[in-house]
């Protein structure tokens, strides 16, 4: 992930910013000895004056990135699921109407603040296919991004269902 971010960052001249800590962790107590440490607050903070976030989007039924690249088992996912999540993305998930779902898995999840994140002027998101069409939906109506990069099918189908709601 680090070569790849910093590639993308190399093309946009842009400067490229990886936590160097897990992402999840065992527990609540050790996410909030982790984000005590100076190096982890740093890397925070630098976030909070960011002017452009890039990440990916992804449903959470059948395969997804998130089960295969073992970040969430499928008992973890269908805690969400059974909240009505239908969508992930930059640290969140998320229902169909945009409603942020939180678990106890969030409390061992490292990631930037929702409202930090928000604050982000540029958040671009990159995803498509039809299976990704709720999650984008979902995630659009949160104003997790501010620009969506799609495919033409997937830009109808979304169209189609925001109109619809």
């Amino acid at each position: 992930p680090e070569l790849c971010t910093s590639n993308i960052a190399a093309r946009l001249n842009a400067r490229c910013v990886n936590l160097h800590a897990p992402g999840v962790v065992s527990n609540a107590n050790m996410k909030s000895l982790l984000m005590q440490e100076p190096i982890v607050g740093q890397h925070f903070e630098l976030l909070r004056h960011c002017t452009k976030s890039l990440f990916g989007v992804t449903h959470i039924t059948g395969p997804t990135l998130l089960e295969d690249t073992g970040v969430m088992t499928e008992e973890l996912l269908r805690q969400y699921q059974d909240k009505g999540a239908v969508g992930f993305a930059s640290g969140y998930f998320f229902d169909i109407d945009g409603t942020i779902i939180r678990t106890g898995f969030d409390d061992r999840h490292l990631v930037m603040p929702i409202d930090d994140f928000l604050n982000v002027p540029d958040r671009l998101c990159i995803g498509g296919g039809p299976e990704k069409v709720d999650a984008i939906h979902g995630m659009l109506k949160a104003r997790i991004a501010t620009i969506l990069i799609t495919d033409q099918e997937t830009a109808k189908a979304v169209c189609a269902n925001l109109s619809a709601a």
